[in-house]
């Protein structure tokens, strides 16, 4: 009789979970007699995601965002903005100087 009690409450929970996935509107996998509509974008890695949210873009951004984006954190955080505060001025150089490897590695994953 546990055993019974025990089944009818997992079936609940799994309906539970179900209807939580559905309200969250996930969708379930195509199957093989559905063609696709579309071909999803290339995966991005961990590291370029945040390269991307460091710009404040997504990850689908176009290489002329991440152009506006780059040239719009460098106006706000160029060394000469700081001439008068030294310590400013090396951690604005030290954020200038991530920023362009960043720049140009999303560069390079774009021209790719």
């Amino acid at each position: 009789m546990i055993d019974r009690l025990e089944a009818k409450f997992q079936a609940l929970e799994m309906d539970a979970e179900l209807a939580k996935l559905k309200q969250m509107n996930w969708r379930s996998p195509p199957d093989a007699t559905t063609p696709p509509t579309q071909t999803p974008p290339p995966p991005v890695s961990d590291q370029m995601a945040r390269f991307y949210q460091i710009l404040g873009l997504n990850s689908n951004a176009s290489l002329p965002e991440v152009k506006q984006a780059y040239r719009a954190l460098l106006k706000k955080w160029h060394p000469d903005l700081f001439y008068d505060n030294p310590e400013k001025q090396k951690r604005a150089q030290e954020v200038v100087q991530k920023m362009n490897e960043i720049y140009e590695k999303l560069c390079d994953n774009q021209g790719k």
